[in-house]
């Protein structure tokens, strides 16, 4: 059996400015360089092309199959949640809501937020 290998990415996603394209921050990357870019209200995406195939991508600790939202916490209150999922071969989508699940900007909260990233791509 042939060794499995793995790509790896983990940065950061912010903290925006204003409605522009948040930054991406990486602290390891060996996947290529992903772009950042904003794409409607409270979602961003992540995007490479061809670099995260079906069925070898993971999120953690995000699911494959539905999308898994994550709280953000401000006092000790959940008041804001997010999800990163796979949306495609070259595109890995970053989503935030507010607490009644309406989309909502990163730039809008804590100003100093970050959204922690890591993506594993398997051969």
């Amino acid at each position: 059996m042939p060794q499995q290998t793995v790509k790896l990415f983990i940065g950061y996603l912010g903290p925006q400015v204003e409605q522009g394209n948040p930054p991406l921050t990486v602290v390891t990357n060996n996947i290529g360089n992903i772009a950042s870019q904003r794409v409607d209200l409270g979602k961003y995406n992540l995007e490479l092309a061809n670099a995260f195939p079906e069925n070898k991508t993971f999120i953690p600790p995000f699911t494959l199959e539905q999308w898994t939202h994550l709280p953000i916490f401000y006092d000790g209150v959940a008041s804001h949640y997010y999800s990163i999922n796979r949306v495609g071969d070259s595109t890995i989508q970053v989503q935030l809501v507010d607490n009644q699940w309406n989309p909502v900007e990163l730039s809008s909260l804590q100003s100093d937020l970050r959204i922690p990233i890591e993506i594993r791509v398997y051969n």
